[in-house]
C-alpha cells in the first residue's frame, strides 16, 4: 500500500491534479503506518483551504498500481492535528456507484501534524525581538548620505565608529560609540544619521581601519542583550576604508 498527496487545481474546463508527495509502499500490512513526510506551505496552503486529494494505492510485485481509494482535506483541517476531525473514509468512485450497500474501502486516520516556520534572513530584519548594530568607518568622502532616502523608524540602533582619531588625544581608535555619549544607542536610522554628521566633524578620518574591535563589541552587546537564542543582532559595516586585521575577522566570523 502507499498512498499519493495531490494539490487540486481549479480550472476553468476541469480541475487538475498537481503532485506533491508519494509515500514508500508497505507491503502485507492490514493497518498501515507510513513514515511521516513533509509538504511546503507555497505547495500545499498558498490558501489555506485548497483542497488536497490524497490517493490510497496498492503496487503489485511486478510494479503495477491499483487504485483503492481517496479522500480530500485541507491544511487548515489537518492543523487540527490528531482526533475525530482528521479521520477519513477513503472512497471509491466506481464500487460506491456499482454496491448498493457500499460504504468505504477503509479508514485513513492524522496520526501527526507539526506546522514548522522556516524564516527567510529579510524575515529576521524585520522582526521586531532583534537588535541592531551600525558600525561606520570614517573616511574623507560623505558616502553615508545615502541613509537620507531610507524611512527611518523608533528603534535603537547600537552604532559604533571605528577607522578614525577621536578628540581630545586623537590617537587612533577602532572602537568608540558614534554619538560620543556614555552608551552607544541612537533611535532609529534617523538617530545614527546624525550621530555620524556630529562625529563627522569632531574626528579624524584614517584611511585604515580594524574591524575586530568592534566585532568583539558586537559580541559582547549580543550576550548582554538578553535570552540566549530569544535575540538575534544584525550587523551592519559601512565602510571604505581597508580592514589590516582581515584573518582575525575571519576567526570571529567562523565563531
Amino acid at each position: 500500500l502507499l498512498i499519493q498527496v495531490f494539490r487540486l487545481e481549479e480550472g476553468k474546463d476541469e480541475d487538475e491534479l498537481v503532485l506533491l508527495y508519494e509515500s514508500e509502499a508497505i507491503k502485507n500490512h492490514s493497518h498501515p503506518q507510513w513514515a511521516e513526510f513533509r509538504l511546503g506551505t507555497q505547495d500545499a496552503a498558498d490558501n489555506r483551504n485548497r483542497l488536497l486529494e490524497v490517493w490510497v494505492m496498492y503496487r503489485d510485485v511486478d510494479g503495477s498500481e491499483g487504485y483503492i481509494g481517496k479522500f480530500l482535506t485541507t491544511y487548515a483541517k489537518m492543523k487540527y492535528g490528531p482526533g475525530p476531525d482528521n479521520v477519513y473514509a477513503v472512497i471509491n468512485e466506481v464500487k460506491q456507484q456499482q454496491k448498493k450497500n457500499y460504504e468505504n474501502s477503509g479508514r485513513m486516520e492524522l496520526v501527526k501534524f507539526t506546522d514548522v516556520s522556516f524564516f527567510s534572513f529579510l524575515d529576521y530584519i524585520n522582526y521586531e525581538n532583534s537588535g541592531r548594530m551600525e558600525l561606520v568607518k570614517f573616511t574623507d568622502v560623505s558616502f553615508f548620505s545615502f541613509l537620507d532616502y531610507i524611512v527611518s523608524g523608533n528603534r535603537l540602533f547600537t552604532a559604533f565608529g571605528l577607522g578614525a582619531k577621536t578628540p581630545p588625544t586623537f590617537h587612533e581608535a577602532h572602537e568608540f560609540h558614534l554619538n560620543f555619549n556614555i552608551d552607544p544607542y541612537c533611535r532609529g536610522l534617523d538617530g545614527v544619521i546624525e550621530a555620524y554628521r556630529k562625529a563627522q566633524a569632531l574626528v579624524s578620518p584614517m584611511k585604515t581601519a580594524k574591524f575586530a574591535p568592534v566585532v568583539n563589541a558586537a559580541i559582547r552587546t549580543s550576550h548582554r542583550s538578553g535570552f540566549r537564542g530569544l535575540h538575534y543582532h544584525v550587523l551592519t559595516i559601512f565602510t571604505r576604508g581597508t580592514p589590516t586585521d582581515m584573518k582575525v575577522r575571519l576567526t570571529f566570523s567562523l565563531l
